[in-house]
């Protein structure tokens, strides 16, 4: 069963994911921002089974998941009028999940430049001896939910700081900024 996200938000992609991680409740659109609150938070594929990374199964939900990821990272940006501060915290997490393997992806962004970072493919033991191996499952899967919760406390802080008049410095173009120096002596 395909999950279906929020047309505006992952603007041409394929908007199918095996799941898209959402609020509880879908927000509405504020009046005092033109675009919808975003309530999307992370993303996961999964496959039958892992036929190693040269499957074309793979290759197609590895790059499914970077076009989901940058959808997100996209709008979350426009969103927050890509303030600094906001979009240092942001990170989208999302989950491959391939027979007995899962690996843990996300894309973070550093100016306009997107930086997708996998994580290492963890299997789920299927034997005592392997047992060791549930607990790097259960950190990984653990730091998923962490970067999902840190992702939306971000966006809840700079709405709660918009809100409440508290705008933070707006970077100014370089013209502007000289500009604005000029008048003051000693400033440049």
């Amino acid at each position: 069963m395909a999950f279906k996200s929020h047309p505006d938000i992952l603007q041409g992609t394929d908007p199918h994911f095996d799941a898209v991680i959402c609020n509880h409740m879908r927000s509405r659109a504020t009046t005092s921002s033109r675009l919808r609150a975003p309530d999307e938070w992370g993303l996961i594929e999964v496959a039958r089974k892992n036929d190693g990374p040269d499957s074309l199964k793979w290759k197609k939900d590895n790059l499914k998941m970077l076009r989901g990821l940058c959808a997100l990272m996209r709008y979350v940006r426009e969103y927050v009028d890509y303030d600094k501060e906001t979009l240092k915290k942001l990170q989208f997490p999302g989950l491959i999940q391939a027979g007995l393997e899962t690996m843990t992806v996300r894309i973070t962004c550093v100016g306009h430049v997107f930086i997708k970072q996998e994580g290492a493919l963890r299997k789920v033991p299927t034997s005592v001896k392997t047992l060791p191996q549930a607990f790097q499952l259960l950190e990984s899967l653990w730091l998923f939910k962490k970067m999902m919760l840190d992702c939306r406390e971000a966006v809840q802080s700079y709405t709660e700081r918009k809100e409440k008049g508290v705008e933070p410095m707006a970077p100014t173009s370089p013209s502007t900024y000289y500009s604005e120096r000029l008048d003051k002596p000693g400033s440049l």
